[in-house]
C-alpha cells in the first residue's frame, strides 16, 4: 500500500497545479465528482442514495469537494439535500464559487449557528451525511463553531460519509479531539496515513480511495510505501495477505498504531522486518484482520 501524510498530499496538489497546469478548480471538480461516483458504485443501488442527504461544508478546500458533490446530487434528481455551511467562505475562494453554483441552482443552504435549530431538524431526518468540514490542512483540534456542528453530526442517525478524512482528524489528531465518526471515508487520489493512526482509525469505517484526481507522476516518489507484517508461529515475521487493493477503491482492512506518543507519524529503518519486531521507536505496529500484525513504511 502507498500512502501520504497530510504535508504530501498538499504537495501533490501544488506540484498538479504548478507542472500540469491544473486550475484548482478543475482538481476541486475532478474531486467531488469522482468521489460521488464511487459512493454511487459502492453504496447506493441506481447511482443515488435513498432519503434526504445533508452536505456539511467547510470554508475550505474540502467544503468545496462537498460542495461539488452537493450539486451533482441535484444534476442526478436528486432533489432532497441540504446544505450546511459551518462558516462562510470568501465569495472569489474555490468553495465560494461553489457554492454561488449551489445557491443558484436553488439548494437549500442553511448557515450554523445562525440556523442553528433548522441545522438539528435537518440532521434528525438526515438519511446520509456527507462530511466536508474540515480537512487535511486543519491544525489542532477544531474550534467553535466547528466543534459543535460536530457533536450534532454525530447525534444524527443518517449515515455518515466522510471525504478525504473525516473532519477532527488528520496527522496530528490526539484523544478528546473532537471528530466526525463516519461509516464510510472516500479519501482522495491516496490513502492518508494518518487514517490508520490507533486514534483515528474508528472514526474512519470503511476506507475507499477515490482513484483518478492526480496525475500518476507526482505521487510515485512522494510516497511512504506501507507493508503489514504477521508475527508467524516461533516469532518470525511474514507479509500479511489481509492487506489488499480492490479495483476501482482500496479497501486495506487493518489500523497500524505508531509506537511512542499517540497520534504520531514515523518512517523506521529500510529494514522492514527489524522494524516490525519494533527495534525502531516509530515503527508501525497494530492488528490485522485476523492476526496481529505490524506494519512498516519506507
Amino acid at each position: 500500500m502507498k500512502a501520504v501524510d497530510c504535508a504530501r498530499a498538499a504537495l501533490i496538489d501544488r506540484l498538479a497545479q504548478e507542472r500540469y497546469r491544473l486550475p484548482p478548480l478543475v482538481l476541486m471538480e475532478d474531486a467531488g465528482l469522482s468521489a460521488w461516483r464511487l459512493a454511487g458504485q459502492r453504496l447506493w443501488a441506481g447511482g443515488r442514495p435513498d432519503g434526504p442527504v445533508v452536505f456539511l461544508a467547510g470554508r475550505g478546500n474540502n467544503g468545496g469537494d462537498a460542495l461539488v458533490m452537493a450539486r451533482q446530487c441535484l444534476l442526478d434528481g436528486h432533489r432532497d439535500a441540504s446544505i450546511v455551511l459551518a462558516g462562510e467562505p470568501a465569495a472569489d475562494s474555490l468553495a465560494g464559487r461553489h457554492l454561488a453554483i449551489c445557491e443558484a441552482m436553488g439548494i437549500e443552504i442553511l448557515r450554523f449557528p445562525a440556523e442553528a435549530a433548522r441545522v438539528e431538524e435537518r440532521l434528525a431526518r438526515a438519511a446520509w451525511l456527507v462530511d466536508g468540514l474540515a480537512g487535511t490542512g486543519l491544525a489542532g483540534a477544531a474550534r467553535p463553531p466547528l466543534d459543535a456542528l460536530i457533536r450534532r453530526a454525530n447525534a444524527s442517525p443518517g449515515r455518515t460519509l466522510a471525504v478525504d478524512l473525516p473532519s477532527g482528524t488528520g496527522d496530528a489528531f490526539r484523544q478528546g479531539f473532537p471528530a466526525v465518526a463516519a461509516e464510510f471515508t472516500l479519501t482522495i487520489g491516496l490513502p492518508k496515513l494518518c487514517l490508520y493512526l490507533p486514534l483515528v482509525r474508528p472514526f474512519c469505517g470503511q476506507i475507499l480511495v477515490v482513484p483518478g484526481v492526480f496525475p500518476r507522476s507526482l505521487w510515485r516518489r512522494r510516497t511512504s510505501r506501507a507493508s503489514c507484517w504477521t508475527r508467524r508461529s516461533g516469532g518470525s515475521w511474514s507479509p500479511c495477505r489481509a492487506m489488499r487493493t480492490r479495483a476501482g477503491g482500496g479497501t486495506w482492512p487493518f489500523s497500524p498504531a505508531p509506537r511512542g506518543p499517540p497520534g504520531r507519524l514515523g518512517w523506521p529503518p529500510r529494514r522492514r522486518p527489524a522494524a516490525a519486531r519494533g527495534s525502531s521507536p516509530c515503527s508501525w505496529t497494530g492488528t490485522c484482520t485476523p492476526p496481529p500484525s505490524a506494519v512498516s513504511s519506507r
